[in-house]
């Protein structure tokens, strides 16, 4: 059997993989690359680094200040955000 953590991490790792990380690469990847991209620690289309913002993500999606100079995402997309955070608070 395996520990929780690791089946925590394969969860977040699932559930990115298939469920997140395309509306990422759908609504964000466009201007976290680049210019707003130093040392590609906000591209958030690579698990690690999503995992390392989930909550940053969730916040600022939730508020709508992301995407910026977009139009707040919808509800469900928000909520999918919301879930990954769930997920990656589960990893100890």
């Amino acid at each position: 059997m395996m520990p929780d953590n690791d089946q925590a991490l394969i969860e977040a790792q699932n559930y990115f993989n298939n469920t997140l990380r395309p509306v990422i690469v759908d609504k964000c990847v466009s201007c976290h690359e680049g210019k707003h991209n130093k040392n590609d620690r906000f591209n958030f289309s690579v698990f690690t680094n999503a995992r390392n913002s989930a909550t940053s993500m969730f916040n600022q999606v939730d508020a709508g200040t992301m995407p910026k100079d977009g139009d707040k995402l919808p509800q469900s997309e928000i909520d999918m955000f919301e879930e990954f955070r769930d997920l990656v608070n589960k990893i100890n």
